[in-house]
Order: structure tokens, then sequence, then C-alpha cells
């Protein structure tokens, strides 16, 4: 089983290659194409905008999108389990409770919304140009993946900073304590 620092590389590399590099199924190629992000990655869009950006995109676009959603059947899950493992490694070193760990499952939360974004896109993109629901739900998936994965965030950041001052104290108490001759 790979430990905490592969799963990040895997994390890192996979984010890069979605977001930051000129691959067939990344965010740059999308917005190249189609002139604006992907619907998917805002906070909410609504069903008029997902239709708007689908027409918009044009048969290129659309096809670039496509590519995106197969990249996306990976990503959440890759991302779920690199921040399950992260906030779990964390949590365990602040405390033994078990109700708090639970926490650490937030990110998983995040990857099946992500899911269920993903399910609508490749709704939408089969029906076009006679979408219906999907378009709606694509929105709706967006704010719940979104909101899951920025609150697992930001929970990691909390951890991470409450790690750093308990190993602070740590130091500075090991400093202080007066050596037996």
């Amino acid at each position: 089983m790979a430990g905490p620092p592969r799963r990040g590389a895997v994390f890192v590399i996979s984010a890069w290659l979605l977001f930051a590099s000129s691959a067939p199924f990344s965010l740059p190629t999308v917005e190249a194409q189609c002139g604006r992000p992907p619907p998917d990655i805002a906070l909410y869009t609504s069903g008029d905008d997902v239709e708007r950006f689908m027409a918009d995109c044009g048969a290129a676009g659309r096809h670039a999108y496509r590519n995106l959603q197969l990249a996306d059947l990976v990503y959440p899950a890759v991302s779920g389990i690199a921040m399950t493992t992260a906030l779990a490694f964390t949590i365990t070193r602040l405390t033994s409770s078990r109700r708090l760990l639970l926490l650490a499952t937030l990110p998983m939360a995040g990857a099946l919304f992500d899911y269920l974004e993903n399910a609508a896109a490749w709704a939408t993109l089969a029906r076009f140009p006679d979408n219906g629901i999907e378009t709606h739900l694509l929105g709706i998936a967006s704010v719940a993946k979104q909101t899951t994965f920025w609150t697992a965030g930001a929970l990691l950041v909390v951890c991470v900073a409450l790690l750093l001052v308990r190993t602070l104290q740590r130091l500075g108490e090991s400093r202080r304590t007066p050596v037996a001759l």
C-alpha cells in the first residue's frame, strides 16, 4: 500500500496534468477551445449557463470537455484519497478521538459529489443540445463538491497549523528542561 508521501506525489502530478498542463484533457485546453473555464470548476453554474457553455464551445470545445471528463473519472478518487490520508494522518497526531477522525472522510464525500457532477456533465454532453435537468444537477453537485473539498482543505490547514504549534511548544519545553548530571 502506498504511504502518504507517494499518495501526495500522485495527487500533485494528477493536479498538474489536469489544471496546468496543455494535455488534451486539461482545463487550459478546454478554456482555450471554449473561451472560458468549464462549469464544473465554478462554485455554482446555473443550468442556463451550462447550456450556453456547451453551445459556445462548438464541436471542438465539447470534444475537449469530453476529454476532461475522461480524466475526471480518476481525479476525484486520487484527490479524495490523498486528502483523506493527509487529514487522517494529522488528526490522529492531534487526538485519539474516533469521532474527530470521522472528519477525515470529508474529502471522500467531496469525491462522491464530484462523481455526481461528472455524471451530470456526461449526461449534458450526451443530450446536447436537448438538455434538461442534468444541467441544473451539474450546478448543484458543484456547490456540494466545492463546499466539501474547501471545508476539508481548511480543516487540513488548521490541523497542520495545530501540529506545528504543538511541535514548537515541545521544542521550547525541551530546551527549558534542565539536564541532569
